[in-house]
């Protein structure tokens, strides 16, 4: 009878862990890398939805505009007023193949810099001023 217990509870442990293998167990850093995606997507969105709603068709142009030194597509992202360094990130497309490690502002003469971990937790997102140059190492 215990090697019939013991033979049970070891078919048990097969079954929960066939069942938890074929449910897709996500890592921690699988959720935090969803997450940032996720995040990311809704700025751009975001992002997208307020230039729709700002562009006046005959207006002049922004001449005002934040510079990005680093792997994105667009080095110049126009300024506007409620600018943040997500949504300058966001709108100059990242294409690094690795994740950032340090991002500084630079503004007056002066560096800044900004935490990429707390900044893709969302715990800052600092506003940008014109003529700020952003660096992504």
């Amino acid at each position: 009878e215990p090697l019939l217990k013991l033979f049970m509870k070891i078919q048990i442990a097969i079954v929960l862990l066939f069942v938890a293998v074929l449910s897709g167990c996500v890592t921690k850093e699988r959720a935090e890398a969803d997450s940032r995606a996720a995040f990311f997507a809704g700025q751009a969105s975001a992002l997208g939805q307020m230039r729709l709603q700002t562009a006046t068709p005959g207006a002049p142009a922004n001449t005002a505009v934040v510079t990005i030194l680093g792997p994105v597509k667009n080095r110049t992202v126009p300024w506007t007023e409620d600018l943040t360094l997500v949504r300058a990130l966001v709108a100059a497309e990242y294409i690094g193949s690795t994740e950032l490690f340090s991002i500084s502002v630079a503004r007056g003469g002066k560096e800044i810099p900004v935490s990429p971990q707390r900044l893709l937790n969302g715990s800052i997102d600092p506003i940008l001023e014109a003529g700020d140059v952003i660096s992504l190492r």
